[in-house]
């Protein structure tokens, strides 16, 4: 697909994205060094004029004993436009995988939003999988999507289980189709930013293709200084 420019949209994806989902194996720092630096350089195989160069910073890994508890709150996007294989499919088996890593200290919220917002679960522990993963199991897709007051609950609920020394993570799940109540580019970004002061910050997850509206979700996670990862 590289070497076929015809196939290569400009506005496809962010190049970063792509470069960042490969493992490269580069080596972690040694000693007391905070950062590795590794370069290296190959032909362009779309253009024989010219090189390209890869430079990797890498810190080193972060051991997962020492974290502090987590306090995630999804909020899970169940409208009608979901209802695709790479959608909420693809949310269900991804949270499958996060459970395996949750511990008895971890409390996790889920929230769908459609029509209007429905709380799933609300507060439960992360060694409670077997809960946490009926729950997700059991998302259907259908309805419009009124995102506002789903992001208003989830904050909420952030705040509510919020602790001391805690990571507090509101984290929207969505192909970003707003399209019911608040959903210009200002006013959604505008109402996350008013809810920042919980303490919790956003990670939103975008999925799909075709229209997916990639400057709104980076909008809705900048304002709150957090950031947007695309499934």
């Amino acid at each position: 697909m590289i070497q076929d420019q015809t196939q290569i949209q400009p506005d496809a994806g962010r190049l970063e994205g792509m470069i960042n989902a490969l493992s490269y194996g580069d080596a972690a720092p040694e000693g007391k060094e905070p950062m590795a630096i590794h370069a290296q350089v190959a032909a362009c195989p779309w253009n024989t004029d010219h090189l390209l160069m890869r430079i990797n910073l890498k810190t080193k890994e972060v051991e997962s004993d020492g974290l502090p508890p987590s306090n995630l709150v999804f909020l899970i996007d169940t409208s009608g436009s979901m209802d695709e294989a790479n959608k909420l499919p693809l949310v269900q088996r991804s949270f499958a995988l996060l459970v395996e890593q949750l511990g008895e200290d971890d409390r996790v919220s889920i929230l769908t939003y459609a029509g209007s917002s429905e709380v799933v679960l609300e507060g439960v522990r992360g060694s409670e999988q077997a809960k946490l993963l009926e729950a997700v199991a059991g998302l259907m897709a259908g309805g419009g999507t009124h995102g506002a007051a789903g992001i208003e609950t989830a904050y909420a609920l952030a705040d509510k289980y919020a602790a001391p020394g805690t990571n507090s993570r509101v984290i929207p799940a969505t192909d970003g189709d707003f399209n019911i109540g608040v959903h210009s580019d200002s006013e959604l970004p505008r109402l996350i930013e008013e809810n920042k002061q919980t303490g919790a910050s956003p990670t939103v997850l975008g999925l799909g293709s075709g229209n997916y509206p990639d400057n709104q979700l980076q909008a809705l996670a900048a304002r709150a200084h957090g950031h947007a990862l695309y499934l």
